[in-house]
């Protein structure tokens, strides 16, 4: 075996060195990045993409609520892309020395792949803007209404003015999971669906779907699940073809995002939405958040709400030195929210009564005149 010269040596040490130096700086740089006496909270917010503007509505609003003296964390923001695998590359990264990580996640397919995640690194997904979580963690509590939820608002008022309906939905969790919801609702009724049409979640051109929706002229044409593009294309095109029939929308419409992409499209709309984000007497933790908001020329919508509402049980949790789990949610039962009374229900389900049918006129959410 051939001996190391005194250079080999000198060669191997600096390398020895070198390693170490570059374990030292990461070690010190995550421990830097975690506030002393401080937990971290990950918000995985769509910052850039598609629906960026969403992530950087949440981003603002959760740095209101960050003002506040004494909190027991700080949040840090991680970019998710609004897709779920950079999600879950990003939040490897980020919380590598984290050994229980808590983490705040926007929308539906981006909770069902960060939960297991989450889970398996030992720590606990607050799920916004999420209808259901197809997975088998527990490691989770949705802030959401589920989708049953959501088309519970929506089919009594279908059931009672409307006879024959066409459907159009996004080809995803969430767009399947309200449309079987909705037709569950609707067995034994009056309602007759005729079309259920499908839009791919990359599908920008919708005219052939619009054609088919307005063909055999229904009295309303419901449009559910996520709002991509050709969600937002699918109304225009509705619209365009001169339809006079009612165009019934989820919760999701209710959006500043979409409907400033509708524009005058979006007039005499109807949809499901957070009271909160209805032009009439609110709160007083409604009002004062609506005029935070109005500062910088932003509105109250659900997902911020969802958000706020995520972070102050985060505190309350900490706080009184709570397990991040179900059970504890499960236990407390209810919360009162910036939206009104939410129950937390088993398997990390959520509730809130805080929902109602309304039009849209002249770009505002308006209550639906009987």
């Amino acid at each position: 075996m051939k001996k190391l010269s005194w250079k080999g040596f000198i060669a191997w040490g600096i390398v020895i060195l070198t390693i170490g130096f570059v374990i030292c700086f990461n070690m010190q740089k995550q421990k830097a990045l975690q506030t002393p006496d401080k937990r971290n909270v990950y918000a995985m917010l769509p910052l850039t993409g598609e629906f960026a503007q969403y992530g950087k509505d949440i981003q603002y609003a959760m740095e209101i609520y960050m003002q506040q003296k004494d909190l027991p964390f700080s949040v840090r923001y991680i970019d998710s892309e609004g897709n779920p695998m950079k999600a879950v590359t990003a939040l490897q990264q980020e919380t590598l020395n984290d050994p229980s990580p808590i983490v705040i996640s926007v929308f539906t397919h981006v909770a069902a792949a960060l939960a297991p995640v989450v889970e398996q690194k030992n720590g606990f997904l607050f799920a916004t803007a999420c209808v259901a979580i197809t997975t088998k963690s527990h490691s989770y509590q949705r802030m959401s209404q589920p989708a049953e939820a959501i088309m519970d608002v929506i089919s009594p008022f279908i059931i009672k003015n409307y006879k024959k309906i066409n459907i159009v939905y996004t080809q995803d969790d969430h767009g399947l999971e309200e449309l079987e919801s909705l037709k569950r609702a609707f067995k034994g009724t009056s309602v007759e669906v005729g079309k259920e049409i499908p839009v791919a979640l990359t599908t920008r051109d919708v005219r052939i779907e619009a054609l088919k929706l307005t063909k055999e002229n229904p009295e309303a044409i419901i449009v559910i699940g996520r709002t991509t593009q050709g969600y937002i294309n699918i109304i225009k095109e509705i619209k365009n073809l001169g339809y006079k029939g009612k165009i019934i929308a989820d919760s999701g419409l209710s959006n500043p995002p979409i409907l400033n992409a509708l524009g005058e499209y979006a007039n005499d709309l109807i949809l499901s939405t957070m009271i909160a984000e209805v032009e009439m007497p609110q709160p007083e933790k409604v009002i004062a958040l609506k005029n935070e908001l109005a500062r910088d020329g932003k509105k109250i919508y659900f997902v911020l709400v969802e958000s706020l509402d995520t972070l102050d049980l985060i505190r309350y949790t900490l706080d009184h030195n709570l397990p991040f789990e179900q059970a504890t949610y499960e236990n407390l039962k209810t919360w009162n929210g910036i939206s009104g009374n939410i129950k937390f229900l088993k398997n990390g389900d959520y509730l809130s009564s805080a929902y109602t049918m309304a039009t849209i006129k002249d770009g505002k959410i308006v209550p639906i005149e009987e």
